[in-house]
């Protein structure tokens, strides 16, 4: 029983340790504006916009993708939520009193990347594994899990179909565990693609496909 008390205590550690905890953030709407006007956030949390006065619309800049966003025309008491998905700058503006680019009634959202998680586990049996990337198509975020089971230096690389390098996401010696960590490819073309991992004499590639 005790065995299984410590088993049990010690994925509750693992999974605390490997989980960002995501916020809302509220934004009062009022008359020709919103308060506060520029917010910075991390990628996975909650936009809350209150209503307080006047009737406005909140409007994205961008009009595709999972990020755009266009409210009904509310008034005081509405709310209106976005949980923003991706790392970049969010512009928004209210369609009657501003518009695209910063006019007038307008606002911006910077979305920070999550910090990589990085887990380790002394009382688990780990092997060498890189897993496939999830969500995978995807446009541009996605995220590479791996474990190795003794420390080791880890070197994880992306490629094009010519295979050529185009992104270097890890190059350091890591302690035995488990990792995560997230890939950008706002600056890449649409099409598939390759990572690679070496870890000691350990050498994995799997394919993922970027859709924009």
């Amino acid at each position: 029983m005790k065995c299984i008390k410590y088993t049990l205590l010690i994925w509750v550690i693992v999974f605390i340790s490997g989980t960002y905890a995501q916020k809302n953030f509220t934004v009062q709407v009022a008359n020709f504006s919103f308060t506060p006007r520029d917010i910075t956030i991390t990628a996975g949390d909650t936009v809350t916009f209150m209503w307080v006065s006047g009737t406005h619309t909140t409007t994205s800049d961008s009009t595709t993708g999972p990020d755009a966003w266009n409210s009904p025309m509310n008034s005081t008491t509405s709310i209106f939520k976005v949980v923003i998905l991706y790392p970049g700058l969010h512009s928004y503006y209210c369609i009657f009193h501003g518009g695209p680019g910063g006019v007038g009634m307008a606002g911006t959202i910077t979305a920070n990347q999550k910090a990589p998680t990085e887990v380790r586990e002394s009382n688990t049996v780990l092997t060498y594994n890189l897993e496939q990337n999830y969500p995978n198509p995807f446009n541009p975020m996605t995220t590479i899990d791996y474990s190795i089971p003794e420390n080791s230096l880890v070197v994880l690389k992306v490629f094009n179909v010519l295979g050529e390098e185009v992104k270097t996401l890890v190059n350091e010696v890591k302690s035995r565990g488990r990792y995560s960590v997230s890939l950008n490819a706002s600056e890449l073309t649409s099409g598939i693609y390759y990572y690679q991992i070496r870890a000691g004499n350990y050498i994995s590639v799997k394919k993922m496909t970027l859709l924009k």
